[in-house]
Formats: C-alpha cells, structure tokens, sequence
C-alpha cells in the first residue's frame, strides 16, 4: 500500500542542495562588502569620526534584498521539512472486536504498509460490530461516530477488513470517507464481484477452502457414508450455505450430505453427540446461532468438538486447537502482509 512517489527522496535531496547553495550565495554576499580592503578603510574612518558610514543607495538596496531572501529561505526550510515528513493516514475497518484472524492480520498489515512508505503512517482502528449490534439505529450511531471523528481529519487510504466490514462501507452513500480510495482485506472474489465500486482501489481476494477442506477430509476418511456441514445463522452463516451448496452438489451420491444451518447451539450440540458411526463434520463456525446468541466462530468450533460424536474439519487457521483434524487453510498473518503491500 504505497503512499508516495519512488521519487520523492530525489526530489527531496535536490530542494536541500538548492536550499544549502543559496543560503552560501547569500552569506557570500553579505561578507563581500565588509571583507574587501575599501570597505574596511571606510568603516575604519567612519568609526574614528565617529560619524554614519553613508553607503549608496545601490549597496543599501541590495543589503536589503539580501536580508528579505535571507529570511524566506529560512522560513521555507522548516516547511519544506515538514511537507516531506508529513504523516499519512491510514483507517482500517474490522467487521467484530472478537474475531482472532484480525489479531493477526491487523499487525502484518501495519508492518507492510509501514515497510512500503518513506512516510511515517498513521493507523486509526474501527469495528463495525454488524453482528453483535445488527439494529439500523446502531448503525447509524456507528456511522455519526466516524462523521465526528474523520469529518475533519484527512484519510489516505480506507482498508476494510472482512465481509462485514466491506458490506457496510459499500452500503452506506452518506459516510463521510467517500474520497479515501477503497482496500479489502479476507474478502472472496465472488463477495468482491457483488460489490462492485468505483473506489475500490485494490485487495488481495481469498478462499478459504471449503470444498478443498471437505476433499481432503474425505480422503482421510474413505469409510465416511455422511457428511454434516454446520452454519450459522446471519450474513456470515447464509453466504456460508449457499457456497457450500453449490459446491458439494457433485459428491451428490458419493454420501449422504445434511445440512445444520441455523440451529440453536443447544440443540446443535445435542445433534452432534448422537452422530453415528462413519459420519464427517465441515464447520466455519457462526457468529450468531439459531436462537439469535452471538459468539465467535473460534468458540462455537471448540463447542462443537467438545461435544461431537464424529470428526470435525474447518478451513480457519485460528480454530486449530479447538479440537478440530483441520483443514486447507491459508494464514491471516500472509493476507496481512500481501494487503499491506499493494
């Protein structure tokens, strides 16, 4: 995420040495007339009369330009120093205050960015929290929050990280931020495609593995008669069925597919437990249940292994270590890195 020109340091070297020979010009000038031997005589004479040394009206015009350019160079120095070293501003949007993978995303990214600009940058962090505060008036709050902050305050670049986050800058005509040019962060290509924007400025799309994960688990297990895909309730756990329906379509045939979407954890729990034998479980998580509680994918998958008759497989690094065999997973702290470069 570059913020500057590979030229500007060439250009800043060349203001310097223009600076630095006049202000030599400028003193050489001053020191021409009190250095040569007619000059000293006639201060000497002067001083001795104790009378005004009277100059032409020429040398009294030019000693006076002088000191006018003297005092402009000086005052331009301290501005063309603070031009050059002037701070960019970068706002990065997450979608949930909760959510492991930006831990992990958000300081690779911060590390990319700062590695690519000359400049020194400045980060500001926001959490849409859509999930957890859904109700319009919230968001509306939410958008009045960045109003008040960022009204006045220039913005370089806008990065929002996540489905969440991205749904709601690409709903919202009346934020404020309109001019900052748009990078996504942990965003499908397909998601990307169905919110096509003219400020979108670039992002480094991902997959998270669904089909690929379901794959490999089903090679691991060859003896696997079913397979149970888990999704929550929401926009996370809607687009999630609606992906892992039309990918699984071809092992039509090959098992036995069931779908729990939108199931009250309770009830999800119990229904795990009582899994048979040869069965096989794909999960991203949910952040919001059936019965409308909310949590974390990373705390539902660990509910669910604790509790689950059959194996569980995920496409998320940050549920390794719930409990979950795993699954074809790409690390947050690459995407962090690669979205802070562009």
């Amino acid at each position: 995420m570059r913020t500057d020109s590979s030229r500007a340091p060439i250009r800043s070297c060349t203001r310097l040495v223009v600076t630095s020979l006049a202000v030599g010009a400028i003193a050489s000038k001053l020191q021409t007339w009190s250095s040569s031997p007619s000059g000293l005589a006639r201060l000497a004479n002067a001083r001795a009369k104790n009378e005004p040394m009277s100059l032409s009206p020429t040398r009294i015009l030019r000693q006076q330009m002088a000191r006018v350019l003297l005092l402009m160079v000086l005052l331009w120095i301290p501005a063309l120093w603070a031009a050059e070293h002037a701070a960019k501003s970068v706002l990065v949007l997450y979608g949930d205050t909760e959510v492991p993978a930006y831990k992990i995303f958000d300081p690779a990214l911060r590390e990319a960015v700062s590695a690519a600009s000359k400049d020194r940058v400045v980060f500001y962090t926001e959490y849409v929290n859509v999930p957890r505060f859904p109700e319009q008036k919230q968001q509306d709050a939410f958008v009045a929050l960045l109003r008040e902050r960022y009204g006045n305050r220039k913005i370089d670049v806008l990065v929002a990280v996540g489905p969440a986050a991205f749904d709601f800058i690409s709903s919202r005509k009346d934020l404020v931020l309109t001019n900052a040019p748009l990078v996504h962060g942990l965003l499908s290509t397909a998601r990307m495609q169905n919110h096509a924007s003219s400020r979108l400025a670039a992002g480094v799309p991902v997959d998270f593995g669904g089909i690929a994960t379901i794959e490999l688990a089903l090679r691991l297990h060859p003896e696997a008669q079913r397979l149970v895909l888990v999704t929550g309730g929401g926009d996370f756990g809607h687009g999630w069925e609606q992906r892992l329906r039309a990918e699984t379509a071809k092992l039509a045939g090959k098992v036995k597919i069931e779908f729990l979407t939108g199931v009250p954890t309770s009830k999800l729990l119990e229904g795990l437990s009582a899994l048979p034998p040869k069965t096989v479980v794909f999960t991203p998580g949910y952040f919001t249940d059936g019965a409308g509680d909310v949590t974390v994918p990373r705390d539902a998958v660990a509910a669910m292994t604790a509790r689950s008759a059959a194996p569980i497989y995920t496409p998320y690094e940050t549920h390794l270590g719930t409990g979950a065999v795993g699954g074809v997973v790409t690390t947050f702290g690459a995407l962090g890195h690669q979205t802070g470069a562009i």
